[in-house]
């Protein structure tokens, strides 16, 4: 017979197994990252909540939750002997479950350019609505 210490920690570990299967259960994005950005992070912990940086973004995948507001900071540098250019913004959009996302941000000479594509994988993309968000400062925050 358990004693209930035992009853109580099985519990537990039960409750938590549970939580954690919920959690990976929850509708995800796949969100896929092309073109020239050299800097990127992404969170959905409001404008200034945590976020998590993408290494060598240019070719990254990975999966978010879905329909949850969601905010990213990209950059971009295109340098030529003479001059180095630097582009980067905020912004915002909100991931429908189960779609595939590709942000590419490319320079084009003094120019950069976002664009935000949707699609169900495996089928042809179409642009997908964002938001640029106004720089802020997120010291105290």
């Amino acid at each position: 017979m358990q004693s209930r210490a035992t009853q109580a920690l099985l519990a537990s570990m039960l409750l938590a197994a549970t939580a954690a299967s919920a959690q990976d259960a929850a509708p995800k994005a796949l969100i896929a990252i092309v073109g020239d950005a050299d800097q990127f992070n992404i969170g959905q912990n409001g404008f200034c909540g945590k976020r998590n940086e993408i290494e060598f973004p240019a070719g990254a995948k990975f999966k978010i939750p879905a329909n949850a507001q969601t905010y990213f900071f990209v950059r971009a540098k295109f340098r030529t002997p003479s001059v180095t250019y630097k582009c980067e913004g905020e912004y915002s959009f909100m991931p429908k479950p189960a779609l595939l996302y590709v942000i590419r941000y490319t320079v084009l000479g003094e120019q950069c350019r976002l664009e935000v594509f949707q699609s169900v994988p495996g089928e042809t993309p179409e642009s997908a609505p964002f938001a640029q968000e106004q720089p802020r400062s997120c010291l105290g925050q």
